[in-house]
């Protein structure tokens, strides 16, 4: 603030920073100075991901940005629990150069925003979830930890929003886009999967001690999936994915980091149902 200050020449009270949301433009005193600081991902389009195969090529010579702000549909207070009101707004920053840069700070030279509705917001939720899965159940040494904390927030979650919440407020209305509603069902579907991959896997890995916690997840999994197929039309999504060459590649995969992670396997531990 106070460099700010001292090279715009002006009292510090003149200069004031904006919090990372939606900002009413119509409520800001034209006689002051806002600035608003938010973090950004380097963006590149699915073409761009093609010539971007390292790690080194994603994250060098990069000059868009992308950046995320929560909404609320109606404008009113951002509530967690109610997935129907939650909209997303993203910003595409196009800079003059490329980072990393000589200097610090590069102008933006044109932006561009895309709004999430509530139900695009959702789907993008389940979107990362499996992304999440699919990077834990395909470690060569299984992070028991990780896994865990996973399945129990996709199954059990007692703090953000699980997949039957999604369901119910997408799935179990009428007022909703239906191509958006299909793509949803299986992302649901794909995460389903992923999730009693996941519980497969962390049968092979726990001690004795953690039977119990198991029997709550293959529980779950089975209320959560028996639900999904029935009441919200799934068996379709579910077939689907069921016979994907993609989802035998990684179960094999999966199968191998498993054993090579196994410090117990569980006799006694319920087989999750198997749904074709």
């Amino acid at each position: 603030m106070r460099t700010f200050s001292s090279k715009l020449e002006l009292p510090r009270e003149d200069i004031i920073s904006l919090p990372n949301k939606e900002i009413d433009l119509d409520t800001l005193d034209p006689n002051k100075i806002y600035f608003q600081i938010v973090s950004v991902q380097p963006y590149f389009s699915s073409e761009d991901l093609d010539d971007r195969n390292t790690l080194f090529e994603q994250n060098f010579n990069i000059s868009t940005f992308i950046s995320e702000i929560p909404m609320a549909k109606d404008g009113g207070k951002i509530t967690e629990d109610d997935p129907s009101r939650l909209m997303k707004k993203k910003t595409i920053f196009k800079c003059g150069h490329a980072f990393p840069y000589i200097s610090n700070r590069i102008p933006v030279l044109e932006s561009s925003d895309i709004i999430l509705s509530p139900i695009e917001c959702a789907i993008e939720s389940l979107q990362m979830r499996v992304k999440q899965f699919k990077t834990e159940v395909s470690y060569q040494t299984i992070r028991k930890n990780n896994l865990q904390a996973l399945l129990t927030g996709t199954l059990a979650p007692t703090v953000n929003v699980g997949p039957l919440k999604f369901a119910e407020v997408f799935l179990g209305s009428a007022s909703y886009d239906p191509k958006l509603q299909e793509r949803l069902r299986d992302c649901l579907a794909e995460m389903l999967m992923f999730s009693e991959m996941g519980v497969r896997v962390n049968r092979s890995i726990i001690g004795p001690e953690q039977i119990p916690f198991q029997r709550m997840l293959e529980s779950k999994f089975a209320e959560v999936l028996k639900i999904f197929l029935d009441k919200y039309g799934g068996q379709a999504a579910w077939n689907k994915l069921a016979s994907s060459a993609e989802l035998e590649d990684l179960s094999s995969t999966t199968k191998k980091s498993a054993s090579s992670s196994s410090s117990y396997s569980s006799t006694s531990a319920s087989t999750p149902p198997h749904h074709h």
